[in-house]
């Protein structure tokens, strides 16, 4: 087995970082890992450094809750109630919380990854504490997706731990998520989506899977003005779509809209 690359700082991390501001899910979304997440334990031949004694590397499925944060540069996910098992091998099982986060230039017109992301978690595996991390990244995967590595980052003890995590959101929670302006679910956010409104509204076009997209404005209703207001946007320089615009989110204004699910911010579904 391929080993997990080690992060190249040493972060010392007493508490996890709390959430002063942003909008926040009304309640936990549940997230689910999937094929390829796999935990990697290493340890020493004495107390003082994991290093020498043995490896072992095996696959784990589980859950965890999340708390998600949502601003136009960047989304937080505050992660509770850690669920992991190993499926086959010696047997782990993992518990704790954590932080995932992503920030990204605002400075193209539609805010399109590479996203920085950072990871810390703080857990249990089987019986010996273990607090995980990585060093900031660059990364192209687009969140609800979450595919990262995490790592033992102080080595002067006698086990050291690495999680690699590919996880998204359980069914009922995926259909939720999407990102305002972007009509087709293409994952990009352009004329075409203005003209899709267009046809909707006038040529008989069918009915978007995610309406809760199509309303740019976010005034509860699709119409011409939201046509208008992306038009606006994209080439005079008008203000980005309410929340959720950058990242894929949560609609957090009650409305009669809904969403079935939006395929740009379902990635995952192509490999299934």
């Amino acid at each position: 087995m391929m080993r997990f690359l080690r992060p190249r700082i040493l972060m010392a991390l007493s508490s996890l970082p709390m959430v002063a501001t942003g909008l926040d899910s009304q309640e936990p979304l549940r997230f689910e890992l999937i094929e390829g997440s796999r935990l990697a334990h290493e340890w020493g031949e004495t107390d003082e450094f994991c290093l020498g004694g043995g490896f072992v590397e095996v696959p784990i499925r589980g859950t965890f809750d999340v708390n998600l944060t949502q601003r136009m540069d960047s989304i937080e996910c505050r992660i509770d109630a850690i669920d992991f098992v190993s499926t086959t091998g010696p047997e782990y099982r993992v518990s704790g919380k954590g932080v995932y986060s992503e920030e990204r230039s605002l400075a193209s017109p539609t805010a399109e990854p590479p996203n920085w992301i950072l990871v810390e978690f703080a857990v249990d595996v089987s019986g010996m504490d273990a607090i995980l991390s990585t060093e900031p990244a660059v990364t192209v995967s687009a969140f609800p997706a979450i595919e990262v590595g995490v790592a033992t980052l102080l080595l002067h003890r006698r086990d050291c731990f690495t999680l690699g995590i590919k996880a998204k959101p359980i069914q009922e929670d995926s259909l939720r998520f999407f990102r305002r302006g972007d009509t087709t679910g293409d994952g990009r956010r352009n004329v075409t989506d203005a003209v899709s409104v267009l046809l909707y509204l006038f040529m008989g076009a069918e009915e978007p899977s995610c309406l809760d997209s199509t309303d740019v404005d976010d005034d509860g209703i699709v119409g011409i003005t939201d046509a208008i207001y992306l038009l606006g946007h994209l080439f005079l320089g008008g203000p980005f779509p309410p929340l959720p615009a950058t990242f894929c989110g949560l609609d957090l204004t009650d409305d009669p809209l809904g969403c079935r699910g939006q395929e740009g911010c379902m990635p995952w579904s192509a490999e299934e």
